[in-house]
This record gives C-alpha cells, structure tokens and sequence, in this order.
C-alpha cells in the first residue's frame, strides 16, 4: 500500500490523498479528498471525504460542549454497518466514551501534563482491556503494556531527529484523534508513530524485536520507513 498526502498551503487537512494498493497482483488507485471544517473558535466540526467522482464517501461530525467534544458521529456512505456513533462525557482527568447502540464504554485516562497514559475498555460494564503507557523525558510514548482480551507488551525507539508528521499532516493535534479511534486499538501506536517529537524507527512486540529501514532526506526527514512482519497462524 502506498499512500500520498497533497496538502494545500495553508489547509487546516489533506487535500488529496492518493492510495495504490496491489493485492495478489491487482492494482487499483483510489483518490480521495478530504475537507475540514473548523467553527468561530478553531474547533473542528467537521471532515467529508470525496472520491475522484465528487461523490462523498464518508462524513465525520464533531459537537462541543465548551472545549470538550460531546459527540462524533461517522457515516460511511457505502455500508452502514461500518457507522458510529459516540458519547463523551467527562470527570476530572477522564474521559468516558460510550459507543451509542452497543454495550461498549471507554474510560481514557490523561496525566498532569493532559497526555493520554491509560485506555480502558468496557462490555456492560466488564473490563475487557486495560492498556497503560509511558514517556520518556522527550515526551514521547516508549512503552505500552495492554491486558485483557489482548496480551501486549510494545516498546518505542527513536531516533534524534524532528519528526515532520504532526505538523505538516496530522495538525490538528492527537485529542480528536485518539477519542476517534477503535476500542481495541492501541493509544501507544498512534502516540508513537503519529505524534511523537522524534521519529520511531524500531518497536519490540512481546519482546519481538522489529527494526525500520529507515532512509533520511538532507534535513534528517525520514523519505521511507519499512518493515515486514511474518504472520503464523
């Protein structure tokens, strides 16, 4: 899979985004453009998707109480299994999301620094997964120990360079996106590879060890990122 990001000056998103995919042997590109919209006071409210056809293909909207998000409803245009809806609400330095149609509740967690350190995940009411993580003094996410229905232990490393991806792709900061997510869905990946100050060129799985092929530009951007995973059964 291959994806490009042509961003506009001064966009608050994407503009287009071109993803090829070859799949036992079969290619097909897919273009996308992606609108953001923002209210009087900065907030995102807003992301709809287009194909090459102009036709829309999946809509987010977000609503606020104050600065706190209340509601993100996602429509996926073709299959509306794929839809969600959540609620938020919220209490002290929590965070609890409940998934409107289904038994399923998330309890995220931030630390002093309003960093997202815990995910806890909810049936009826039954704790099912608990995922905690840790910083280094960079700031960025080095560890992710999950229990439950998933057993993970995830290490981080970095190299010593800026990574340009917060910035220049992912602006519109890690909040919306991590109370975006799935519930089975680690906070550690998206802290780490989407967010972090530096670039993560190696992760430890379970203390499997995974290093990237890392190649940099002549101002220590990364140009490629790869590794490959064998998957048993």
């Amino acid at each position: 899979v291959k994806t490009d990001y042509f961003l506009e000056e001064n966009s608050l998103g994407y503009g287009e985004i071109e993803t090829t995919a070859t799949v036992l042997g079969e290619t097909q590109t897919v273009n996308e453009t992606q609108t953001v919209e923002v209210n009087s006071n900065g907030q995102v409210i807003s992301f709809l998707s287009t194909n090459s056809l102009g036709q829309t293909t999946n809509t987010t909207s977000i609503t606020y109480e104050g600065n706190n998000i209340s509601n993100i409803t996602y429509n996926y245009v073709e299959d509306n299994e794929e839809d969600y809806e959540y609620n938020f609400s919220y209490n002290g330095n929590t965070i609890t999301r409940t998934e409107v149609g289904t038994t399923i509740s998330t309890v995220f967690t931030l630390d002093d620094n309003n960093r997202f350190f815990k995910k806890e995940s909810f049936d009826g009411g039954t704790l099912i997964l608990s995922e905690t993580v840790t910083f280094n003094e960079d700031g960025n996410c080095t560890n992710s120990i999950t229990t439950g229905n998933n057993s993970l232990n995830i290490t981080y490393s970095y190299d010593n360079f800026e990574n340009p991806i917060p910035n220049q792709i992912y602006n519109l900061g890690n909040m919306l996106s991590i109370l975006n997510d799935n519930y089975e869905d680690t906070i550690g990946d998206a802290l780490s590879h989407d967010f972090a100050s530096k670039n993560c060129i190696a992760t430890s799985i379970n203390g499997e060890p995974y290093n990237f092929d890392v190649t940099y530009d002549n101002s220590n951007r990364i140009t490629t990122r790869a590794y490959e995973i064998s998957l048993e059964e």
